[in-house]
């Protein structure tokens, strides 16, 4: 047995059916909505003066970028979380040497720096 799913999409203003899905961000908010080619062609008019002078952004890249070795970050906070045991050991505070460095000692440590 076959089975075979439509999926007709509707304007969401005028709600003729064919129409496609058109994303936008405006002041910080990402829109979508199902515009047909009539809509789609009255947003495009609507909006083309202000791109037209406007600036294009680049997209975030998704993935940081790939490097050989250890990154500078990652050795600052290594030598950071050592930092912060030695001074938390020096000062009376229990603390392992492996782990994660409970808040109340990185607090500690944050106000005497």
């Amino acid at each position: 047995m076959v089975a075979r799913t439509t999926v007709t999409v509707y304007d969401d203003l005028d709600n003729t059916e064919g129409a496609s899905t058109v994303s936008f961000t405006y002041r910080g908010t990402s829109y979508e909505i199902d515009l047909g080619t009539k809509n789609q062609a009255a947003l495009d008019k609507a909006l083309a003066k202000f791109i037209a002078a406007a600036r294009k952004k680049a997209a975030p890249a998704p993935y940081p970028p790939v490097g050989r070795g250890r990154s500078k970050a990652k050795t600052k906070a290594r030598t950071d979380l050592l930092a912060i045991r030695s001074w938390a050991q020096e000062h009376g505070f229990e603390i392992s040497d492996r782990g994660r460095i409970p808040a109340e000692i990185q607090q500690a440590y944050d106000a005497a720096h």
